[in-house]
């Protein structure tokens, strides 16, 4: 995860978010906009795998 404190001028790495216990799939969505007002946005997918099942 990036975070900015400060409008986006800079940002920081913290890592990813650990995913609560028990979840098997997530998802990540991000949405940033360009100085004309145009959006844009991308989405993950997040599926665990159990690799003692087979």
């Amino acid at each position: 995860m990036r975070v900015s404190f400060d409008g986006g001028r800079s940002w920081s790495g913290m890592g990813a978010l650990p995913l609560p216990a028990g979840t098997v799939s997530a998802d990540d969505v991000t949405v940033a906009f360009t100085p004309d007002g145009r959006g844009l946005g991308a989405r993950a997918r997040i599926q665990l795998v159990n690799p003692n099942s087979h």
